[in-house]
């Protein structure tokens, strides 16, 4: 046993008392002196990770308000440059309304063929034969449509034949020549015409 516990032993009981209040004061003093600064220590971490953590919120609030902003701003912009397209189209279409032939009619393409036979004849041109092709399909989205496609063959005069062509070309319907051949043969000319015929297809 040694000195210390013979003395505990041997003491009075007031001294005892008195002993275990100081070791307990010695005790607290050391656990106060260690614990302090580090509860200190911690208390100054979670304040600056509370600051961190708002800053990184105000920061990322302004971050989403201003790209909010932008794109708004390319979806205004989007939106005008569709109302300014709509305006076009809608003025292009009320034009085209006006213009009648630029619509596809069966019955104006049966006038119009009865209009070239009439001519041929005027001009004195033997028309060999008048056939309708088929026309090639192509994107549904065009305005514009391939309506019908006509192959012209005959013989006459050069002159007669370039006035006839001259005529198919003055009539009311939106037409193109995709083909005109003319040959010479004996006293006469051979001609070859190829017509494409368009119609607004809405």
């Amino acid at each position: 046993m040694s000195k210390f516990e013979n003395y505990l032993l041997n003491v009075d009981k007031k001294q005892k008392i008195m002993i275990y209040i100081i070791v307990i004061i010695v005790l607290l003093f050391i656990v106060n002196f260690i614990t302090v600064p580090m509860r200190e220590e911690l208390d100054g971490l979670e304040s600056n990770i509370a600051r961190v953590e708002q800053s990184i919120a105000k920061n990322s609030v302004n971050s989403l308000k201003k790209e909010i902003a932008l794109k708004s701003k390319e979806l205004l912009s989007i939106n005008n440059e569709i109302e300014k397209q709509k305006e076009i189209s809608t003025g292009l279409l009320s034009k085209l309304y006006t213009l009648k032939y630029a619509f596809f009619n069966e019955k104006e393409f049966a006038n119009s063929l009865d209009e070239m036979l009439k001519k041929s004849l005027n001009a004195h041109l033997r028309i060999d034969f008048i056939k309708s092709i088929n026309v090639p399909k192509e994107d549904t989205m065009k305005l514009l449509k391939h309506k019908k496609r006509l192959e012209i063959g005959g013989t006459g005069e050069y002159k007669e034949i370039v006035s006839f062509i001259h005529h198919i070309e003055q009539l009311e319907a939106v037409l193109k020549f995709s083909s005109i051949r003319i040959e010479s043969l004996n006293e006469t000319v051979k001609f070859l015409l190829i017509v494409d015929i368009y119609g607004v297809g809405l």
